[in-house]
């Protein structure tokens, strides 16, 4: 049997003398997760529709591609806000 070490490094230090670090941490955890869960869900209808759009000939390809990379720039900005 063979031995392997294995290395532990924390992904986060918190360095305040109680704990209430944790709760804050824990809060901005949960925002950030419902943050990326609306970030993907905007660009996957942005992207669906945009699809839709174009494969139904409604929609040029440039026009596609100007809304995709504006629809990515409002969402990037969005997503710029405090989350607490």
């Amino acid at each position: 049997m063979k031995h392997h070490k294995y290395w532990a490094i924390a992904d986060i230090t918190i360095s305040e003398d109680d704990l209430h670090g944790i709760i804050t941490i824990r809060k901005l955890s949960t925002e950030m997760m419902k943050r990326i869960q609306s970030n993907y869900r905007s660009i996957l209808a942005v992207n669906g529709g945009l699809i839709a759009l174009g494969v139904a000939g409604i929609a040029p390809p440039t026009l596609t591609a100007t809304i995709h990379n504006a629809s990515t720039i409002a969402i990037g900005v969005m997503s710029t806000k405090k989350l607490l």
